[in-house]
């Protein structure tokens, strides 16, 4: 017999413990690598998709008011500063109340939502994640100044304040035509 190591009975037929073992940890820092790549991934996702439902929001809250406190006839501020009261009067031809020659719509929030409400309709939430919304004039009474509070409540984002300054086209033009 010969002692070179050729016997068949010593040939290896599989993987000894230590090699399975290395590949098995070899795997589990793969999948764990993948699966911290996939929740990153998922996380962002959502981040994204809370900050765009935000911009919605606020971008419809803001364009209704702006384009109402623009087109009004008058506006005034309730004492608390938590309501905005906007007053047609005069204007057949509009998307709140048709056909009514004077009407009134408000703006406020509530329950996390910032309401429009009008004389001829019932309240309806208009954008939600709103947790405050405050009103001031602007200097001269030529417009209204907004104080928004976005909220998530997710809690996915943190609460951000805005501030949204728009002026009444009519008293601006008045303003200017008594230079």
């Amino acid at each position: 017999m010969s002692s070179c190591g050729h016997n068949p009975a010593y040939l290896q037929k599989g993987f000894t413990l230590v090699e399975l073992m290395v590949a098995l940890l070899i795997g589990l820092i793969v999948t764990f690598g993948a699966t911290q790549v996939f929740v990153s991934g998922k996380q962002a996702f959502n981040q994204a998709e809370s900050l765009h439902d935000r911009q919605e929001s606020f971008r419809y809250l803001v364009d209704s008011m702006s384009y109402d406190i623009r087109n009004s006839t008058s506006f005034g501020i309730e004492a608390n500063s938590s309501r905005l009261k906007i007053d047609y009067v005069g204007r057949p031809v509009n998307s709140v109340c048709p056909g009514n020659l004077a009407f009134s719509v408000y703006y406020y929030e509530e329950n996390g939502s910032a309401y429009v409400d009008s004389d001829c309709s019932d309240p309806e939430p208009i954008s939600s994640g709103v947790s405050d919304l405050s009103f001031t004039y602007i200097l001269g009474l030529y417009g209204v100044v907004s104080e928004i509070t976005l909220s998530d409540p997710a809690g996915r984002l943190p609460n951000e304040v805005f501030e949204v300054r728009v002026a009444n086209r009519g008293r601006v033009i008045d303003a200017v035509e008594g230079l």
